[in-house]
């Protein structure tokens, strides 16, 4: 705690012992994100914004110009287009905390990994990913309990929901969170940096309560996620044929066959039939099962629909928050068959609203095609960065290719500008690779 005594930081810190908070009960809005860990982070930057802007960092100017960009461009491009604002309404909250989520976490992350190191800073966002812990794991054995039936559901009903104005009914451990699917990533990340950061004699106890809730949490999203989280890793250290990496590939097979063999048993109805229907369409290209099942519909076409949206705006966009404007037309033309599913009805009565479940999807859907290429032009950047740098700090690149990984993964399977979880990872993979830079002009 010594080398952290600003109390500024100390309030961005505390933003990870609230991360897993995102849907928080009591916060008098209607949004279906109610964050609570963005009221200390917004204190954070509001209390920085004038060093920020004293410093004239290239990297928080060029933030702050692409925000402002892609906002006025979402505004020509619906005046252009279907002249209907409200979805661009909607979107200055979401753009606005996107931008003070990116903006602080680069400030953070850039200042201290200066002035500390790159190791002694992560491993104290580590430590305080760790307090949040000492809540959420109490909360996810009691929900993990009801499913097993050894205590009522109304008892985890009521405990999930003095932090969540959600309960899952589906038998799946969703924390503190509001969706399962983000409690799954949120004790992913508390694993991977335990993994990578943490030092203290209580490692492998911590890594193993966190494995634990992975392998009970019931999210047959989550277990895809681990496949290709590993998948993922392995194709951006370029690794293929090293033994090691082959053996770790063999077990990871191993265990997933041998999961698979006893999900039946080890999980509730609702995930183990997810995971069927996910298998044949995989093995025997079924498509067919997504006219019985909608959540896999929306998971898996939804991001193909996100891509024709773009087609059908000539690879313009159809601006910020306006994916469901296309929505409907595209399932009555392409998918009539999913008029019959309960969620995607309710979109086309207007009852909810959607989104594209990917943010690539989200970004080439609602911007087009000129920010889908800076998008994808800055992962690219990232990658080919931190192999420059393998040959100098070597010690550096395991641990910043699976945060790449686990950002990938993330936007995979996520379509929110304000997630946190994704912001402070991608700020920190940012951050490290013009830290090492500066170190190694050459690099």
């Amino acid at each position: 705690m010594g080398l952290f005594k600003i109390k500024a930081d100390t309030l961005y810190l505390l933003s990870f012992v609230l991360l897993p908070i995102d849907s928080f009960s009591f916060i008098p809005v209607n949004f279906e994100h109610r964050p609570l860990f963005f009221l200390p982070l917004f204190l954070y930057w509001f209390s920085q914004i004038g060093k920020i802007i004293q410093t004239r960092n290239n990297t928080q100017a060029f933030t702050f110009i692409i925000y402002l960009v892609a906002f006025l461009y979402s505004l020509l491009i619906v005046g252009l287009t279907h002249q209907d604002y409200e979805p661009i309404k909607k979107s200055i909250f979401s753009i606005s905390l996107s931008y003070v989520g990116i903006s602080a976490s680069l400030w953070f992350f850039e200042k201290n990994f200066k002035q500390h190191g790159i190791e002694l800073t992560l491993e104290h966002v580590t430590r305080y990913l760790k307090y949040s812990l000492l809540y959420t794991v109490p909360v996810a054995a009691i929900q993990i309990i009801a499913n097993f039936k050894l205590v009522s559901i109304s008892l985890s009903q009521r405990v999930t929901m003095l932090f969540s104005y959600r309960f899952n009914s589906f038998g799946k451990v969703q924390i503190v969170s509001g969706e399962p699917s983000m409690a799954f990533r949120y004790i992913l990340t508390c694993l991977v940096f335990v993994l990578l950061f943490d030092k203290t004699k209580y490692r492998k106890m911590i890594m193993a309560l966190c494995a634990g809730i992975i392998l009970l949490s019931g999210s047959s999203l989550g277990y895809v996620s681990i496949f290709l989280f590993v998948v993922i890793i392995v194709i951006i250290k370029g690794t293929w044929l090293r033994p090691k990496v082959i053996i770790y590939i063999v077990l990871v097979i191993f265990g997933i066959g041998y999961f698979w063999a006893a999900k039946d048993s080890l999980l509730p109805k609702y995930t183990a039939q997810q995971l069927n229907h996910f298998s044949l369409i995989v093995t025997e290209l079924d498509w067919t099962i997504f006219q019985a099942n909608g959540s896999l519909f929306q998971r898996i076409l939804n991001p193909v629909i996100g891509f024709m949206v773009m087609s059908e705006t000539y690879l313009l966009g159809a601006g910020l928050e306006s994916f469901h404007l296309f929505y409907n037309d595209i399932i009555y033309e392409h998918f009539p068959y999913a008029v019959n599913h309960g969620t995607i009805a309710r979109v086309l009565d207007g009852e909810i609203y959607i989104t594209p479940k990917n943010l690539v999807s989200k970004i080439a859907s609602e911007l087009g095609i000129f920010f889908l290429f800076l998008f994808l032009t800055l992962y690219a950047h990232l990658l080919f960065s931190i192999h420059q740098i393998k040959g100098k700090f070597k010690q550096y690149f395991h641990p910043l290719a699976v945060l790449l990984a686990m950002s990938i993964l993330i936007i995979l399977n996520m379509d929110s500008y304000l997630y946190f979880n994704y912001l402070f990872i991608l700020s920190i993979v940012i951050a490290s690779v013009g830290y090492l830079k500066t170190k190694n002009p050459n690099a």
